[in-house]
Parts: structure tokens; sequence; C-alpha cells
């Protein structure tokens, strides 16, 4: 592939910009930096500061990195919108000053919030390309939250969708179901719009892949693992817990919840008041990614639990194919996105229902053999389809799209 070179014969010059997670931190926006930098362009990031990563400007792997001091809200709306204003003053002025360094030539967006567009618009005076990145849909993730069709804000995430759609040079999905709703919602020409999923990188699933059965220990671990908000439904694997101990008997497992959020408190104060504290080891938020992937090699049996809503119905679950790339079996709730990436390789069961959740847990504990084959058939399912190298060529051929593509 010919490098992406500019009449000048300098490299194309790409500037992703992220606010709601820190990067390297973000694995998507990680792995998308990288392709864009090993397809020939010069890459640089805009994020917020974390607890591991701080530094204000430092390269990795060749990108250069500039972070902005990042506001925790405290869940609330008024706490959220002051947090992304926050993040847009910066974000604006970050963006100017790595123009202003060494002009990029395409602003990549991951949204949510779905503001960037306001600072490409600015850009377009240019020449600048701007892509929006369409991790989450916002509108949705507020109505997880905060359940008002008519609110202001519910309103208000809709029109900057909207703008961000249409101001955009491309559009990038995660998801077909992700794709259907820009083009319903905002009458997209569909040759706009890409599909890049979140799947994982292969060289992940070649590195880790170590089995470490329920048979040589005394007990069935079980794992989940992502964020702890309101719309993740971590209560509701509390109370499964409480059921498969309790109704089932099962005393002989135990629940690992590697992860953080607003909600984190209320869900230990539910394993509290129904007696299963016991059960669980909470871990927090784990920074690294390998001991993370440790927890996963060493769990039996992994777990989403995201419940039945509008948002989850048509999202994709980083962590449910981080489970198939180490060849675990999965249970879930059937939500269209989820079935679509799982398939046969794992156990889908009705939305909501905790006795049928906690069955088919039940089941896979007591049956180690098909526990195995589920976990072979899910990682067989990432490495020869569901991968990173099959995905990342549609970001490729978004940027060709825009006319800033490899020759």
């Amino acid at each position: 592939m010919r490098k992406p070179f500019k009449r000048d014969n300098s490299l194309l010059h790409v500037l992703f910009v992220v606010e709601n997670n820190s990067v390297p931190t973000d694995i998507r926006v990680w792995r998308e930096a990288k392709t864009a930098r090993n397809s020939g362009y010069d890459v640089s990031v805009i994020a917020p500061q974390n607890e591991k990563f701080y530094k204000r400007h430092e390269v990795i792997d060749g990108i250069n990195i500039y972070r902005h001091p990042s506001f925790s809200n405290g869940g609330g709306t008024l706490s959220q919108l002051f947090e992304y204003g926050n993040a847009f003053l910066w974000e604006s002025l970050l963006s100017l000053r790595v123009f202003l360094n060494k002009r990029f030539d395409i602003i990549h967006a991951a949204n949510p919030p779905d503001h960037i567009f306001l600072i490409a618009i600015c850009l377009r005076l240019f020449g600048v390309k701007f892509i929006f990145d369409h991790h989450d849909l916002a509108p949705e993730l507020y109505l997880g939250k905060f359940s008002s069709h008519r609110s202001f804000v519910y309103r208000l995430l809709k029109f900057m969708e909207k703008m961000s759609c249409k101001t955009a040079d491309a559009v990038i999905s995660t998801n077909r179901s992700y794709k259907q709703v820009v083009l319903n919602r905002h009458g997209l020409n569909s040759e706009k719009v890409f599909i890049v999923r979140n799947d994982p990188e292969v060289e992940e699933a070649q590195r880790f892949n170590r089995q470490v059965e329920a048979a040589d220990r005394e007990l069935t671990k079980l794992l989940f693992v992502g964020s702890i908000n309101v719309q993740d439904g971590v209560d509701l694997l509390i109370k499964t817990v409480h059921i498969l101990v309790r109704q089932l008997r099962q005393e002989k497992i135990h629940c690992t919840v590697v992860g953080d959020g607003d909600h984190l408190p209320s869900v230990r104060r539910i394993s509290d008041e129904l007696g299963v504290r016991s059960f669980f080891t909470f871990t927090g938020y784990i920074h690294d990614r390998r001991i993370v992937q440790k927890h996963i090699e060493e769990a039996d049996i992994c777990l989403e639990t995201a419940p039945d809503n509008e948002a989850n119905r048509k999202s994709t679950f980083i962590k449910v194919m981080e489970y198939m790339l180490l060849g675990k079996a999965v249970v879930a709730f059937d939500l269209d996105e989820t079935r679509f990436t799982v398939g046969k390789a794992g156990v889908l069961v009705e939305p909501n229902n905790l006795m049928h959740f906690a069955g088919a847990i039940q089941e896979l504990i007591e049956n180690p053999s098909k526990r195995r084959s589920l976990g072979q058939m899910a990682r067989s399912r990432i490495v020869d389809g569901l991968n990173w190298g099959n995905a990342s060529k549609e970001m490729i051929r978004a940027y060709k799209y825009m006319g800033c593509g490899p020759a």
C-alpha cells in the first residue's frame, strides 16, 4: 500500500479527538490510531487525562498524544453538561495548538458527546475533512439513565447527533444497528456511512490462550468486566447470583466484577442486602489490560448483564468479544447486536429474565465440556471473522471516500 502523501510530499495528518476516555486506555480509539499510523498517516490524539495516563503531552508508538484535565461528573444532568463544556473548551484549544504546530487534514471525532462538529465546521474553512465516529447513541444512553423523551437534554442530544452526521464528510458506525439509526433518523446517504465494529485484534487471541478449568479448583469462577452504571445491569448480576445461591443451591461459586462507575456503591449495597456479598469481589477499575485479561483467562463463565433497552439493544459490547477472544463461554441477554456477535458460540436468554439467566449459568457450571465447546467456538468466531484486521479495512475505506486515502 502506498503511503498517503499530500502534494508537498508530506504525510497526511489525522487528529483523533475523544472525550469520554483517555488514550491509550480507550481500546477502540487506540486501535484506530495505530491503524492510521500503520497505513502511513501522521497521527495525533486529543484525550482527557486519567490516573495512569496524565502527561499533558507524550509520544507513544510514534503517535502524539495531547491530554487535558478532566472533570468527573456526579452522574446528574448539570454535572454532565459541565464535564462536556470543560472538555469542549480544552478540545478547541488543543485542536488549535496541533493545527498551528502541524496542520492536520482529517479530524476523526469519537462520541459521546456529539459536539466536535462545532470545531470541525471551523476547520473545514481550511480544507480539513471531518469524520464522525459514532461510538454510542447518546440520546438513547440518556434515556437509559433518565427516561424522558420530552426533556430538553434529550432533544438537544438528538440535534447534536444530527448536526454531527450532517456536517461530517463520512460517518463511522460500530455495527449494522447504529448505521440503520443514522440512515433512518437523519436521512444520510448509505454510501457515506461505514461500519467499523469493535472487534478485537487477532494478535491478542494468539498471545492469550490459556485455559484454567473449574475441575482444577473448588469454586466455579464467574466474571463481569465493564462499566457499572445504571444502564449496565450489574444489579441484575447481583440478583442472579442470589438466585443461584439461595434457590438453585449453587454455593461453590465466586463472581469477580472488574470495573467502576456511578452505580458501584448501589451494587455493593444490594449485595449486602441480599446476603451474597461474600460471593463477590469488586476490583474497581483496572488500568493494566494484562491484569484484566488474566481475570478473563481464569474465569469459567463470563457474563454480560446489559438489560433490554433502546441503547443496549443496538449496541455491540467490547467485553463480550474480549471474552470470546480468550475462548470463554458467555451468558448474555438475547439483544439484537449481542445475538449477531455471539452467534451460536454462547448462551443467550430472554432479556431481563433473571431465573432463565441463572438457569443458563447453572447448566454451564454443571457441564464443563459444554463450556469448553462454547469457548472454542467463540474463539474461532473471532479469529476467523470478527477481528480488527477485517474491521479496520472499512476505516481506511472511509478515509479514501473523503479523498484522503492511500493512493
